[in-house]
């Protein structure tokens, strides 16, 4: 996490265990998603399927 300014992590663990403390303590100013969120995890996904089918769109049918 060293040269995390332009990456993303998918950080997961046990419960109760620190994380989103560590990432809130190491990362103050980033955001975060909590996918525990209902609506954050169903926009996710939709988003997720709509970039994979422009990617396959634009790679099939050229």
């Amino acid at each position: 996490m060293q040269d995390a300014e332009n990456e993303s992590i998918f950080l997961f663990g046990a419960r109760q265990t620190g994380k989103t403390t560590f990432l809130k303590q190491r990362f103050p100013e980033v955001r975060y998603y909590d996918l525990l969120k209902a609506d954050v995890l169903d926009t996710a996904a939709a988003t997720a399927i709509e970039i994979t089918y422009n990617y396959l769109s634009l790679n099939i049918f050229r």
